[in-house]
């Protein structure tokens, strides 16, 4: 099978004018008509004669297939909106570092808040949680067997791979040899510049 080639906007310019305006997009239902009526022709027993029940089902799905070709141009329009617009890892890591970034900063604005006062404030509980939530930092649960999922600080993901007696940890890149060995979570924050936690998985 070759691999897919999106049309290009003169094609789907063409195509359109081609067909009128007047077509609207197929539905579900018709299209599975479609596929049955195709089904009708493929294992008819064609014989000797000429054809005629075959002709007719030919010349009904001719008549419609402006429907299909104008779902067609539908749906290539749509993907154009995302095709080759998907984030970098780079440009992912950059918006997740913003974010933390923007709760940090909510989190010391409290802070200040409550320490503004002659005789300060207590500050609110949430904030120690959610700080330490943002480091990737979670209590340890005992019954919870799942792998670790991280984040450095290069963009790169990591996963937990094993734990070793002296080095505790070892994770490997998502994207490495799934027989590789792992390398201790210290070592790898201190040469990605940072290392978080954003989630688990079996």
């Amino acid at each position: 099978m070759s691999a897919y080639e999106p049309l290009s906007p003169e094609h789907r310019a063409a195509l359109a004018e081609l067909i009128g305006d007047a077509a609207r997009p197929a539905t579900a239902d018709f299209l599975l008509r479609l596929g049955h009526t195709v089904k009708d022709c493929r294992t008819h027993d064609h014989g000797t004669g000429e054809g005629i029940f075959c002709g007719n089902l030919v010349g009904w799905m001719g008549e419609r297939m402006a429907l299909v070709v104008r779902r067609l141009l539908d749906a290539e329009a749509e993907l154009e909106k995302y095709v080759g617009k998907e984030p970098t890892r780079d440009e992912e890591a950059q918006h997740v570092n913003r974010c933390l970034d923007a709760v940090y900063h909510l989190c010391e604005e409290v802070k200040r808040a409550a320490g503004r006062w002659e005789n300060p404030l207590p500050v609110p509980e949430w904030v120690a949680a959610v700080e330490q939530a943002a480091d990737g930092n979670r209590p340890d649960n005992p019954d919870d067997k799942r792998r670790r999922i991280y984040l450095d600080g290069k963009g790169n993901a990591w996963i937990s791979h094993c734990t070793d007696p002296a080095d505790g940890e070892l994770i490997a890149r998502l994207d490495s040899n799934p027989f590789h060995d792992g390398e201790p979570v210290q070592e790898v924050r201190e040469h990605t510049g940072g290392l978080r936690e954003i989630g688990r998985c079996w």
